[in-house]
């Protein structure tokens, strides 16, 4: 009896160990970093915008009875703003488009020449390819196959959907991160384990000196390791592979993943970049799951489709015929969701050809810090307070272009290239406005703060430079509007 209750035992003990990821990446011969000669080697990016695309795999008569929706590769990448944003890295899609090959389809082996030959079919050299696997015979859940760094990754539909954050895992070899147990290895050189006090840490494991030596021991069902032997490793780093308990980053992860992407030329090319024209477009909406039925927040679902933001960092402008696609009680259901939005640090300019449909919902977001990570709301809540949303309401901008200011929910229906001042920007409240044009003076000038709170205005204005006083208002993010009677233009300035 007493044997049979050991052996009880140790099944509820074996039970209980988490199991550990299978990830294929492997690690290059030579670290990227470290062989830049120290004089060559340029500082750390203070933020990086990346763009991803989404590649989803069928059958080759395009069935895809099995493939990932790209509603929820979607919500994969939304998975990753918490765990990258604290460390001012920003995932936008750039699109996405299927592959359609039984080869691919059926039971994806990871072998290297499968790797080699999805990861070099519909290459985009401007984002990172994120090739999507519905079946697979492998143990592999996922790989950079790239390398590290690297421009693409392979991940399994389970492991995408399933929470675990493999995508976030793989994400981080693609920005030159390594496992948190890496060790020696013959045909690697460099590597070599890393002391339990850390006192080699630059130049063993995974050379970041914040993540504790880890030698990829058990955890039990709660996340706790137990593997002994004097390790006490962040069981819920992202690179470990501790399943079901990754999620988040260290600030020297963080910091290793700018200085790798400022010192790549194939991830510099793979960033948002400061200005971009989007011409002759048209945004279709993305079907979220049937069962959601209530798209207003908490539940707000489906979730803003960040796969239809086009950012750049300085300034989004529109050339042409771009479209934005109606909403439908027959296609789409959820109207509510926000369909297409653009986001920019200073400037959006939204010129005649651009056309929201009667029922679809859009955004135009001047955003300080992160633009990736804005919190699209239909409500106007920005959730942390900091951007500024606008949002259209169910109408047709096709040929009437005109912006009812006095609602702040409201779309800025046209933007154009500022011909105004604001001097000094920053300034502590006190500053003036100076219009470059005399002639062409606005009907109104509107400066609202950052949560759309109008905090000022000037009705008819009738001079070409006006100075204003707000040092009494709190210091952050502010907006000015000047409004003509077809056309808005928008400049932003901070209050220190």
């Amino acid at each position: 009896m007493k044997k049979i209750l050991i052996f009880i035992f140790i099944l509820h003990f074996i039970s209980n160990i988490k199991a550990q990821i299978n990830c294929g990446t492997k690690t290059p011969v030579i670290d990227s970093l470290t062989m830049i000669n120290p004089q060559a080697k340029l500082a750390p990016l203070n933020n990086a915008t990346i763009k991803l695309f989404f590649h989803i795999i069928r059958k080759s008569d395009g069935n895809d009875n099995n493939s990932i929706s790209i509603f929820d590769a979607v919500n994969a990448m939304f998975g990753l703003a918490p765990i990258y944003n604290p460390h001012n890295i920003c995932f936008v899609l750039k699109g996405w488009g299927y592959i359609n090959e039984n080869d691919y389809y059926n039971d994806f082996n990871f072998s290297d020449n499968a790797c080699n030959n999805l990861s070099n079919t519909n290459v985009n050299t401007d984002a990172i390819d994120v090739y999507i696997v519905p079946n697979s015979n492998s143990s592999i859940q996922g790989i950079a196959f790239s390398g590290i760094p690297g421009r693409s990754l392979i991940i399994q539909k389970q492991a995408m959907i399933g929470g675990k954050n493999i995508f976030a895992h793989e994400l981080g070899h693609c920005l030159g991160l390594y496992h948190t147990f890496q060790t020696t290895s013959q045909d690697i050189p460099w590597a070599c384990p890393e002391n339990i006090n850390g006192s080699n840490c630059s130049t063993c494991g995974d050379l970041v000196c914040d993540t504790p030596a880890d030698n990829n021991g058990p955890t039990d069902g709660n996340c706790n390791y137990i593997g002994g032997g004097g390790y006490n490793p962040l069981v819920n780093n992202i690179m470990s592979y501790y399943d079901g308990c990754l999620s988040q980053l260290t600030v020297g992860q963080g910091n290793r993943m700018l200085s790798v992407i400022a010192n790549t030329q194939g991830l510099l090319d793979r960033l948002a970049p400061n200005n971009i024209s989007i011409s002759q477009t048209t945004y279709p909406l993305i079907i979220g799951p049937a069962s959601c039925n209530n798209p207003l927040p908490p539940s707000f679902c489906p979730p803003p489709i960040f796969n239809l933001l086009e950012i750049g960092k300085t300034k989004v402008s529109t050339s042409g015929n771009v479209v934005v696609n109606p909403a439908s009680t027959v296609n789409n259901p959820f109207n509510q969701t926000t369909t297409i939005g653009f986001v920019s640090e200073n400037e959006i300019e939204l010129l005649p050809g651009f056309e929201v449909n009667e029922g679809a919902k859009f955004a135009a977001v001047i955003s300080p810090a992160c633009p990736a990570s804005v919190n699209f709301r239909t409500n106007g809540n920005t959730g942390n307070g900091n951007p500024y949303e606008l949002f259209s309401e169910e109408f047709n901008t096709q040929n009437n272009l005109s912006a009812d200011m006095d609602n702040t929910s409201k779309l800025i229906t046209k933007e154009v290239k500022s011909d105004f001042e604001i001097i000094p920007n920053p300034n502590n409240g006190y500053f003036e406005i100076i219009f470059k044009n005399s002639n062409d003076l606005p009907q109104n000038i509107v400066i609202i703060d950052a949560q759309g709170k109008e905090v000022n205005r000037i009705n008819k204005p009738n001079e070409y430079k006006y100075t204003l006083d707000i040092k009494e208002m709190r210091s952050g993010l502010y907006i000015i509007h000047t409004l003509y009677a077809d056309k808005t233009i928008s400049r932003r300035f901070i209050k220190n």
